[in-house]
């Protein structure tokens, strides 16, 4: 038995709603100033991941030689390459190791120029990118780390009303 396919409107119909809700955007990101801020970040502090992670990310960037080589050095060579690599890798580096590379609340003390005090007011607004064991004073410690994002968030929006409620009109 054959069975003979006839192209009806209904069938373009359902057609088109199939193709309308798997339709990708593929164009790239455009890329904003909290995005370069967090790309910056990135490269600089790209140490704190492991031999191990370095070596994937080098793998997936497509670069060669690295297997022999020794945490610094091959961290030395994840540094230029990812300089030389799309913005879009290195952000997708940060959304996959958001705990590695978030900020401590010392940082974020010195970023926004506040005082502990006010800190310990307004850290439970902040979006916390996950907890960290740290040695302090040969102990274990647990320690929140919070998102980079969010933190420049908040500074670019400081800055801004900061400039708006003392900018002179002329």
């Amino acid at each position: 038995m054959n069975i003979k396919y006839i192209n009806n409107t209904n069938d373009d119909y359902l057609y088109s709603l199939f193709v309308g809700v798997y339709e990708i955007d593929y164009k790239d990101k455009e890329i904003n100033e909290i995005d370069r801020l967090i790309i910056r970040d990135t490269i600089e502090n790209i140490d704190r991941l492991d031999l191990i992670a370095c070596r994937r990310i080098l793998s997936k960037i497509g670069s060669k030689g690295y297997y022999n080589l020794n945490k610094a050095d091959t961290v030395e060579l994840l540094k230029n390459e990812l300089y030389n690599t799309k913005e879009d890798i290195v952000l997708e580096i940060y959304e996959d190791n958001k705990t590695k590379f978030g900020m401590f609340a010392y940082q974020i003390i010195e970023l926004l120029n506040i005082t502990k005090w006010r800190f310990g007011k307004i850290k439970e607004r902040f979006l916390i990118a996950g907890e960290e064991v740290v040695n302090i004073a040969g102990k274990p410690k647990t320690i929140k780390k919070y998102d980079r994002r969010f933190i420049y968030e908040v500074l670019l929006k400081k800055n801004r009303k900061f400039r708006c409620k003392y900018m002179v009109k002329g």
